[in-house]
């Protein structure tokens, strides 16, 4: 049996033919198709197969003319797109098949080699950068297309092994490939997932910028030593990447925790998206591009006085014992205590001993913050959550409802990384699994 008669019984399995359909596809007195293609340009109008399947229908015996007609122009539509998403590929042009293909491992196991001879450091597989995305960050610095990437869809080694990637085979050297819908990140989309997923993708610059530098015109640079500028030997030296993540890092933890996730990431990809421009627009390697941009917009990541965290408003109030005049006030806030014994007094913990009758006593609160220690910005599926609500300032809606900055539910953060959700703002939580 030939090629072409084995694609078309294979095709004829596939969508249920009669075997007179598909023995017609390939005789002399049928179609008498030699490839594939000739059945895919068999005709432009899909109503045409009407007359088709009355051309096949034998003069005698049992043939289900209609049925067939159905059954060869859903083979034959199905042919059809998947032509057409070939097609689609190649106007995109070669690149993006090819940034999306895998280095072969001898090429990834050259990057980790170099890798770890230069900085003798390894990292957990939870920690370190996929395959696939090493291989393309690879690919965009050799062809000096560099595009900005979405943090929140980083895969480290672990998250790349759960990945399915599904072939359909529709008839012989034709095949579907499709990816199988993502799963959701186990921990909660807040900032620490944010900047967990940021090192890592910095992580994969630093493993595909590995590679020498091109010797310049006045020769090779001299022997590395501690003082020399390490963007001068290699692209995407770590050092460069370390310093620009532990920045962000440092701002986000001075930043309250119901503003610093929105506000790192404004910043942080405003400043990616200028090392694209300028990656793509000089001969500059990336290391020398994110250097350069690190010093330049280092004044946009000064954090404002009134967002720096203990700067905001005071929350709590305190509790004055008459007699005695001691107040109890709570973290951040001033406590007032009013006593028959009342006077003016500073405490560790808010209280304060008056010595005076018949006078307020206020007392300076120093305790934890009553609440949630952590809060989240979102839920896990990225539904975001009233800030205002979760320091019980909010009256637009009631709990469990959405206002239009975000849904009324706690956003304590419990131990296990999860969000409380509980229909109570995140001030008032009495959860036992999210830390005071």
């Amino acid at each position: 049996m030939s090629t072409i008669q084995q694609q078309f019984k294979e095709l004829g399995d596939k969508y249920g033919w009669d075997p007179i359909t598909v023995a017609w596809m390939t005789k002399a007195d049928g179609l008498g198709a030699s490839r594939m293609q000739d059945f895919v340009e068999i005709t432009a109008d899909p109503n045409r197969f009407d007359a088709i399947a009355t051309m096949i229908k034998p003069t005698s015996g049992a043939y289900n003319e209609l049925q067939q007609a159905s059954r060869i122009r859903q083979a034959w539509k199905d042919l059809q797109d998947a032509q057409a998403a070939a097609n689609a590929l190649k106007k995109r042009g070669q690149d993006d098949t090819d940034l999306d293909a895998l280095l072969t491992q001898d090429q990834l196991d050259d990057l980790a080699d170099q890798h770890h001879a230069r900085y003798k450091v390894t990292f957990p597989s939870t920690i370190a950068p996929g395959d696939v995305l090493t291989s393309r960050i690879s690919k965009v610095l050799d062809k000096r297309l560099l595009m900005p990437k979405d943090v929140w869809k980083t895969k480290t080694q672990a998250q790349q092994q759960k990945a399915v990637r599904k072939q359909q085979k529709v008839a012989e050297n034709v095949e579907i490939l499709t990816h199988e819908p993502e799963e959701e990140d186990d921990d909660t989309p807040g900032l620490a997932l944010y900047l967990s997923k940021l090192f890592t993708l910095l992580l994969a610059y630093s493993v595909a910028g590995v590679k020498r530098m091109a010797a310049g015109g006045t020769g090779a640079a001299p022997p590395e030593k501690r003082t020399s500028r390490s963007t001068t030997y290699v692209q995407c030296p770590l050092d460069v990447v370390y310093r620009y993540y532990f920045r962000v890092q440092d701002r986000a933890y001075k930043l309250p925790a119901t503003q610093a996730l929105e506000w790192v990431q404004e910043r942080d990809e405003s400043e990616r998206e200028l090392w694209t421009d300028k990656f793509r627009n000089s001969e500059s390697s990336l290391g020398e591009v994110i250097s350069e941009t690190f010093h330049q917009r280092e004044a946009m990541w000064e954090i404002p006085k009134q967002t720096k965290a203990g700067g905001g408003p005071k929350v709590g109030g305190g509790n004055g014992n008459g007699g005695n005049g001691n107040g109890n006030g709570a973290s951040n806030g001033n406590g007032n205590g009013n006593g028959n014994g009342g006077g003016n007094g500073n405490g560790k913990k808010g209280g304060g001993k008056g010595n005076n009758g018949n006078n307020n006593g206020n007392g300076n609160g120093g305790g934890r913050q009553k609440g949630a220690k952590r809060i989240a910005g979102m839920l896990r599926g990225k539904t975001k959550l009233c800030s205002a609500y979760q320091k019980g300032t909010c009256d637009a809606c009631r709990p469990g409802q959405t206002c239009k900055s975000g849904k009324h539910v706690c956003g304590g953060v419990m131990k296990s990384g999860r969000v409380c959700g509980g229909a109570h703002p995140a001030c008032e939580c009495t959860n036992k699994a999210v830390p005071r």
